[in-house]
């Protein structure tokens, strides 16, 4: 079975990431975007061109959510 990303289903822009994602990785260096995790305290990833090279990884814990802002390349 290959992996496949869909955008509808990981999220759009300024709208909470489908609660089935448990995780997000994410490129950091392309535009500047940002993805939130609603929790306690609340996590801000902030990527962008002067980021580096490398990738992240976003868990979205259980009872979390997630939304995605400016969309990050996923």
């Amino acid at each position: 079975m290959d992996l496949v990303i869909d955008p509808k289903t990981i999220g759009i822009d300024f709208k909470i990431v489908d609660l089935l994602v448990r995780a997000i990785l994410i490129k950091k260096h392309s535009a500047s975007r940002a993805i939130r995790v609603f929790s306690n305290p609340i996590r801000n990833v902030v990527i962008g061109l002067d980021k580096g090279t490398s990738f992240v990884i976003v868990i979205i814990g259980p009872g979390k959510t997630c939304r995605l802002f400016s969309s990050p390349s996923i």
